[in-house]
């Protein structure tokens, strides 16, 4: 367990470099909706773009580096560091970790709903503009629009990933530290975690083969249908 948190917390801290590539993407976004809307604002591709502007609206870039220091903090909390010692104390897990791990957990699920619903409007962009390519409408607009999608999109897979890790990470460690320290505590422990429990579209999003395949399939369909 010590080491997998090891390798959890590594991946959890290089999340804040991935935080700042992502608004920095965002505001790039904001600049490109800014100065094309009164001509591409009633186009699906555009619209779609400007949900994704609006899913970041609660993204802050200090409570989400905030957010990611809490993380690190409880899977240190949650670590076994002196040998002489089978687990975390019950003393340690009943008072503010169990707190800590409450809000962190609802803090990572409302970051990991954000990322798979942008996820969806930078797919759905993506198909969109690819239509245009076909039709070689906006080609300049366009270009710019598609490699910021792909950019957007990679760093939104890229801390879906590691969100969902440290989500696990956590919901293990610690109902794994209760049942160690305090087993008849334990079923009650896991009817609380259960709560946290990620939805069904996060898992699909997770699907790295069937989200390229969704993406790339309309894509397809519509360039087959135009070399005819």
């Amino acid at each position: 367990m010590d080491m997998d948190l090891n390798v959890v917390k590594g991946h959890v801290q290089s999340c804040a470099s991935a935080v700042d590539a992502l608004l920095a993407e965002v505001n790039v976004l904001r600049k490109i909706i800014y100065k094309n809307t009164s001509q591409h604002r009633r186009a699906n591709y555009f619209q779609y773009l400007v949900h994704v502007k609006r899913l970041h609206r609660g993204m802050k870039a200090d409570k989400t580096k905030h957010m990611i220091k809490a993380t690190l903090h409880l899977l240190d909390v949650l670590q076994v560091k002196d040998t002489n010692m089978h687990h975390v104390s019950w003393k340690v897990l009943g008072g503010d970790c169990k707190t800590n791990v409450d809000t962190v957990l609802r803090q990572l699920l409302a970051l990991i709903d954000t990322c798979v619903e942008a996820m969806e409007a930078e797919k759905k962009a993506y198909t969109a503009l690819g239509m245009q390519y076909a039709m070689t409408f906006f080609m300049p607009f366009c270009v710019v629009a598609t490699s910021l999608v792909g950019r957007l999109y990679t760093l939104h897979q890229t801390l879906l990933v590691r969100f969902v890790e440290a989500h696990h990470a956590i919901t293990l460690a610690y109902l794994a530290q209760t049942i160690l320290a305090n087993p008849l505590y334990a079923s009650t422990v896991t009817a609380q975690l259960a709560s946290y429990r990620l939805p069904p579209q996060v898992v699909a999003a997770l699907d790295m083969t069937s989200s390229l395949e969704a993406t790339t399939a309309p894509l397809n369909q519509e360039n087959s249908a135009t070399s005819f």
